[in-house]
């Protein structure tokens, strides 16, 4: 998986919803881990 890193600059919702995706999660299961 690839995380980008943009220092001092917040993910587009898009990109966290790929992050996620690409670490095997929907959503819903990323926010009950948080």
């Amino acid at each position: 998986m690839t995380v980008p890193v943009h220092a001092g600059r917040d993910l587009k919702p898009g990109t966290m919803r790929a992050v996620i995706r690409q670490a095997g999660l929907s959503v819903e299961e990323f926010t009950a881990l948080l």
